[in-house]
């Protein structure tokens, strides 16, 4: 017993407590590792969880992103519908693009004689207002402001229905062959110009008509057999 004392207070004793020392360090260590490694094996969890949660929740904002975008699109298409019906109540209140027409009716090759007629060849809107003021360009008499104005010059129609014809007065070509008018015209919608030339070929009237507005020919009309010139068009002068 006394040799082991001895022996363990000498230099093997030294070691032997080294050793002893070294052992504690590395099982104490390896518990410090543990936990640590169960902290952070925690805390995977918890940031995972988290994740999962924030994926969740990033889901329904898209979700709701979606339903809103949706929703703004049908809101834009209301809105779409409603600029169109207003667009077509600006036009029923207006005339849309509707154009009168001025015309002969039962024209009588004998006598030389029609029945003057506003058109609207419009399907769906009204001609609102509408002011003629007729011109004939065969007449040479000396005009002012007050013949060009006069009564017997001038057509008023306060409404045209659609696809129908508003009969007037009757009107005279003279004895001649040939007869000249320029309309110019004013509506609720816009101002419109009509040239209308007229030919008398083997007793019978023939009829060329051009309507502009705004330099656009919006309405032409040719009857078969009226004279051309040599490019194969009317001449409108």
């Amino acid at each position: 017993m006394n040799s082991i004392l001895n022996s363990l207070a000498g230099p093997n004793g030294l070691i032997l407590f080294g050793a002893l020392i070294s052992t504690i360090g590395v099982i104490w260590s390896s518990v410090q590792q543990n936990d640590v490694n169960k902290n952070l094996t925690l805390q995977s969890e918890t940031i995972i969880s988290q994740s999962l949660e924030l994926g969740l929740k990033a889901k329904k904002i898209e979700d709701k992103n979606e339903v809103i975008i949706r929703k703004s699109d049908e809101l834009l298409d209301k809105g779409r519908i409603i600029e169109d019906l207003n667009i077509e109540i600006l036009n029923h209140t207006t005339g849309g693009d509707s154009f009168p027409e001025l015309t002969f009716i039962n024209l009588d090759n004998q006598r030389n004689i029609a029945t003057l007629g506003v058109y609207n060849s419009s399907e769906k809107y009204n001609v609102l207002d509408v002011e003629m003021r007729i011109s004939d360009i065969d007449d040479k008499t000396v005009k002012t402001l007050q013949s060009m104005f006069a009564k017997e010059n001038t057509i008023k129609q306060a409404l045209v229905k659609t696809k129908t014809t508003s009969l007037l007065s009757q009107i005279s070509f003279g004895n001649g062959d040939s007869k000249k008018y320029n309309v110019f015209t004013f509506t609720r919608n816009n101002d419109f110009t009509q040239k209308i030339r007229l030919k008398k070929i083997d007793g019978k009237w023939l009829k060329a008509t051009q309507i502009t507005s705004k330099n656009e020919v919006i309405m032409e009309h040719i009857d078969e057999g009226f004279p051309r010139n040599k490019e194969g068009g009317i001449d409108w002068s």
